[in-house]
């Protein structure tokens, strides 16, 4: 998604999210046929298998629920990578989706990306005050915080579960929990929808991210994806309206002195 044409809705963060979370488990597969855990097909066979299952599966995402549980949303994705591996007859595989791989932190890793990629496409906000420039700055502490974080695999080499996490933006950390990096950017959210709230006159509801930081204290994890999925989407269309609005006060001003 770029944000700099159009202003994606919470549908297609949802959507981001989901693919993120397909991915984990058919990366996780792919990792443990690696850790030849995997007997039942030929390596080669088994990732082409694995990645024609990815694609349809990226594809059928818009189908989804649109209020997902992050659990609901966590047990529909593997029982849809499960069916599509028993329609090719992989029966034994089939049960080892999600194989000693804790559901935290196959959702923790699906948001993590799904936030990485978001961060990465944040704009700045054009209008010059102190308050946007806490905005900004916050805005680029948030570009330059890579995420760390620590996953236990049965039977997976340490180098695996370190490519496992690299794949997804995460760079291992023997005692960094998930938790901490998704904290520090709900923090950082706060910050800025607050901000956004004084110069745009409170247009950015708050119970959202209240309600995304009370999960974390009972779950250790923003897990209400749609409700995130909102946060997102909101952060990136006021932004990009206090920029419209900053740019054609510019445009206008510029009009004005050439009269």
């Amino acid at each position: 998604m770029e944000l700099t044409q159009g202003q994606p809705t919470p549908r297609e963060y949802l959507e981001e999210y989901y693919r993120n979370n397909i991915d984990v488990h058919i990366n996780y597969l792919l990792l443990l046929n690696n850790s030849n855990q995997i007997e039942e097909i030929s390596n080669q066979s088994f990732r082409a298998i694995l990645e024609n299952i990815r694609t349809e599966l990226h594809k059928e995402v818009s189908t989804y629920e649109t209020r997902p549980g992050v659990i609901d949303a966590d047990g529909k994705i593997k029982r849809a990578i499960a069916e599509k591996l028993c329609l090719a007859k992989l029966y034994k595989t089939s049960k080892m989706i999600g194989k000693d791989l804790n559901q935290v932190d196959t959702t923790d890793i699906a948001i993590i990306k799904t936030l990485v990629d978001y961060i990465k496409r944040m704009l700045h906000i054009a209008k010059d005050s102190k308050a946007c420039a806490t905005a900004n700055a916050t805005i680029k502490s948030l570009k330059a915080n890579l995420p760390v974080g620590t996953i236990e695999l049965k039977g997976v080499s340490p180098y695996e579960s370190v490519k496992f996490l690299a794949d997804f933006g995460i760079s291992y950390s023997k005692d960094t929990p998930f938790a901490k990096f998704n904290y520090d950017v709900l923090s950082s959210f706060y910050v800025i929808i607050s901000v956004i709230n004084y110069e745009n006159d409170g247009t950015i509801r708050t119970d959202d991210i209240d309600y995304l930081f009370e999960q974390m204290s009972d779950l250790l994890t923003p897990g209400n994806i749609e409700v995130l999925s909102r946060v997102l989407a909101s952060i990136s269309s006021n932004i990009a309206k206090i920029n419209k609005e900053q740019s054609e006060r510019k445009r206008l001003a510029r009009v004005e002195k050439n009269i």
